[in-house]
Order: C-alpha cells, then sequence, then structure tokens
C-alpha cells in the first residue's frame, strides 16, 4: 500500500486503527483484502502515464494534487477521514489516506484541512525538484484540486469571517502558499476527484476507474 498499491490506502488506513483491539470482523476484512491482492497480482503502478490536467498534458516537472475528505466517517469519534495523491509529470509519485486529527463542522472545513495537509506535501515536492535540478517554471506553482468549491474560495480568501473565525492559524496554512504563488487551487468535478477513493469506499465501477485514473 506505501510503495505500490495506492488504491489499498483506504481500506487499510482503516483497518488499521483496529490493531489494539481487533475483532473477527476486521480478520475478515484483511482476509478480503488478502484475496482482492491475489486476483490483481498483475496490478502495478505504472510511470510514465501522463494525465490531462483540463484537458491539456501536464508539463514535464509539473508539480499536481488532488484533495479530498468524507466528512465526520468515523461513526465513534466524529472524526473524517482525508486523502490526498500527488502527481508529478504526469506520474503517480505520493499519496496517502488518514483519519483527520480534529473534529470539523461541516464537509467544507473538513476538505480545507484536507488541503492544508496536501500544500505540506507539494512544498515537499518542489524542494525535492529543485534540488535535482529541475527549473523553477516547472516547479512553481503547484496545482492543488479540490471538488468543494466552498474550501477552494476559503483557500484563496485570506479574510476572516463568522464562518471560519474558529480555525486556528496553522490550519489555514494552504491560504498564505496561495497569497505566496507557491501553489494554485482549482474546481475539479467529483467524478474526476481521484482522492475520492482514498477517503471512502465506492462502487465498483467507481473503484475500477480511479485505479485507472492513479496510474495502476
Amino acid at each position: 500500500m506505501l510503495g505500490t498499491r495506492p488504491d489499498l490506502s483506504y481500506s487499510v488506513n482503516k483497518l488499521a486503527q483496529y490493531c489494539a483491539n481487533a475483532t473477527e470482523r476486521h480478520w475478515k476484512g484483511i482476509k478480503r483484502i488478502l484475496r482482492f491482492i491475489k486476483g490483481t497480482i498483475n496490478t502495478m503502478l505504472q510511470l510514465g502515464n501522463v494525465i490531462r490536467d483540463q484537458d491539456e498534458e501536464v508539463p514535464r516537472g509539473a508539480v499536481c494534487g488532488y484533495f479530498d475528505a468524507a466528512y465526520m466517517d468515523n461513526k465513534k469519534d466524529r472524526h473524517s477521514t482525508m486523502g490526498y495523491a500527488f502527481f508529478c509529470a504526469g506520474s503517480l509519485v505520493l499519496w496517502s489516506s488518514k483519519k483527520q486529527q480534529t473534529i470539523t463542522r461541516s464537509t467544507m472545513e473538513a476538505e480545507y484541512l484536507a488541503g492544508t495537509e496536501a500544500s505540506k506535501e507539494a512544498i515537499w515536492i518542489q524542494q525535492f525538484l529543485q534540488a535535482i535540478g529541475i527549473q523553477l517554471a516547472n516547479v512553481y506553482p503547484a496545482k492543488l484540486y479540490g471538488d468543494n468549491q466552498g474550501a477552494n474560495a476559503l483557500a484563496r480568501n485570506p479574510e476572516y469571517h463568522s464562518k471560519t473565525k474558529h480555525i486556528y492559524g496553522w490550519q489555514r496554512f494552504i491560504t498564505e502558499l496561495v497569497e505566496q504563488g507557491t501553489i494554485t487551487v482549482s474546481y475539479i468535478p467529483t467524478r474526476n476527484m481521484i482522492a475520492d477513493t482514498l477517503t471512502k469506499a465506492l462502487p465498483k465501477d467507481q473503484y475500477w476507474c480511479f485505479m485507472g485514473m492513479l496510474g495502476l
């Protein structure tokens, strides 16, 4: 899951939360994952699979990321699950699926915090590309895509108002990066939100579709 199978991220993340108190139900979930791996043993992550960015080819060296969140899907503690995936020169290079540490009050807020976490990874990738000599024009700005219009608008708007004044300063990190021109945040329809498969269980057809979009 960490190295070659991003499609397993959500299920592995969920089961890993019960390592200290696993039940027979969780053991059945593990066996189901193993059966899926056995049935897709030849599935692998392909590099060089150029993705399309708004119907244009992503330039070599460009950083492109997708972030998403499932609001309060953890029923016991009311936390949300977030996920993000990053492509470099059209190839998937980094992905994550994990539970948010902060309880959020809305879907917009959950996705905004997912964008903040994704922006940290964008900076790391940019710094890495710089270190190996990639031209700055191909590194900045990193393009981030979210499917929540409210979260995207908040990322581009540094002003405080009644519905966001409770958000901590460190959680507004993404807004500062947008102001600096380090990243850009744009809207993408949910049907094209690659990170959707990292945040929730999906119907079979959607799951296989996103597997292909991830480069598997």
